[in-house]
């Protein structure tokens, strides 16, 4: 059902995506319990809000159609992140001053192997500052609780090289480049961007001040508040009991219900009416007429 949201009722701004976790375990057993997995994104919170309405009504119409008990449970939620025009431009002064990652040949042709194992242009590892440019019309983008953040204290984002250009996201090539020069020399790179803006605002309060009149000035009219239910609580496990000696903690965390409530289904198959009548032969149909027994 929530496929056809897709055609018409899903803004250009708006995502989800889903995963049916557990659906069963044979295809000639009803499964007792399924599960499924959606994320939500859109470019505010309101948004957000009115894109998931649509996809939980989509759940309540699905488990009335087949009379099924529904459970839901929102897991995470955060806001859109909110940016800093002053301290991008200052950020990106220091991208300038700095560089690029250096990435070695070696680095260059393992990008370019995993390119041409995809089927994308070898072109190895981006290096050089990709141009500050203002923000366009919102078409999605990343989530995290950066977003979150950035709407308490001034927040500067930014990013550096760390996998091969053109490849996809959430994909084996990050994973495969992650442990790699790739990936070290980029978030030294990184490392080296934050330090120099650190150090500009720390000796530079004119500077300091002015990112967060900027802040002030765009957070004045909105009032944040944890996209979260009141009582959610974090998707935790219990690790094993030598972890928890080791670590000298104690089981559960403050703030953490154990053990977690168990999801019992109860539901009951429907009925499927009264029971059908017997189907009499003409013989016993005229008998039955003729004793005066007419059948109902």
């Amino acid at each position: 059902m929530t496929e056809y949201l897709r055609e018409k009722n899903v803004a250009p701004s708006g995502r989800f995506h889903y995963v049916v976790a557990y659906g069963g375990e044979a295809p000639n057993v009803t499964p007792e319990v399924a599960h499924a997995w959606y994320y939500v994104r859109e470019a505010t919170p309101e948004r957000v809000q009115v894109l998931y309405d649509k996809i939980a009504a989509c759940a309540e119409a699905a488990a009335a159609a087949s009379q099924t008990d529904l459970s839901t449970r929102i897991i995470s939620a955060s806001w859109n992140r909110l940016g800093n025009q002053l301290g991008a431009e200052l950020r990106y002064e220091n991208m300038q001053a700095i560089g690029g990652p250096s990435h070695t040949e070696e680095d260059q042709a393992l990008a370019r192997a995993i390119q041409a194992s995809l089927g994308v242009p070898q072109v190895g590892i981006a290096d050089a500052i990709v141009p500050l440019r203002p923000p366009g019309v919102f078409l999605g983008g990343p989530s995290s609780d950066m977003g979150d953040v950035s709407w308490q204290v001034p927040t500067i984002a930014g990013g550096s090289a760390t996998r091969p250009d053109l490849c996809p996201n959430h994909h084996w090539n990050v994973t495969a480049t992650a442990s790699t020069n790739v990936a070290h020399e980029g978030m030294i790179n990184t490392a080296l961007h934050m330090a120099a803006t650190v150090i500009d605002l720390l000796t530079q309060p004119a500077v300091l001040a002015q990112v967060q009149d900027e802040f002030q000035q765009r957070t004045s009219r909105v009032q944040w508040r944890s996209m979260l239910p009141d009582d959610a609580q974090p998707p935790v496990y219990q690790p094993p009991d030598w972890f928890l000696v080791e670590t000298n903690q104690s089981w559960p965390p403050p703030g953490i219900s154990w053990p977690p409530p168990r999801y019992i289904s109860r539901g009951k198959y429907g009925t499927t009416g009264p029971a059908v009548p017997p189907v009499l032969s003409v013989d016993r149909l005229r008998s039955a007429e003729a004793s005066g027994n007419t059948p109902e």
